[in-house]
Order: C-alpha cells, then structure tokens, then sequence
C-alpha cells in the first residue's frame, strides 16, 4: 500500500466507512429476517 493511497484515506474516515457498512450490512440482514418472518406469517394464514 502506498503512502498516496493512505493520504487519501485517513484512518478516521475509513473508520467512518467500515461503520457505515457494517450498519448497512446489519440494517438489510435485519430487513429481510423480518420479512422472512413476515412471508411466514402470510403463509401460515392461508
């Protein structure tokens, strides 16, 4: 890795970064465990 690539990128925003996407990642796995959930629920009602 250069020492260019890293004075792009400070630590502080690739902290930044990784949290977001983590909470991103997290946010979606969330989303679709209740929409499974929900999907279930649908079909054990018919």
């Amino acid at each position: 890795m250069s020492s260019e690539g890293q004075a792009l990128l400070p630590d502080s925003v690739v902290k930044q970064i990784g949290k977001t996407w983590a909470s991103e990642l997290e946010g979606s796995r969330l989303a679709s465990r209740e929409h499974a959930m929900a999907w279930a629920g649908v079909n054990r009602r018919r």
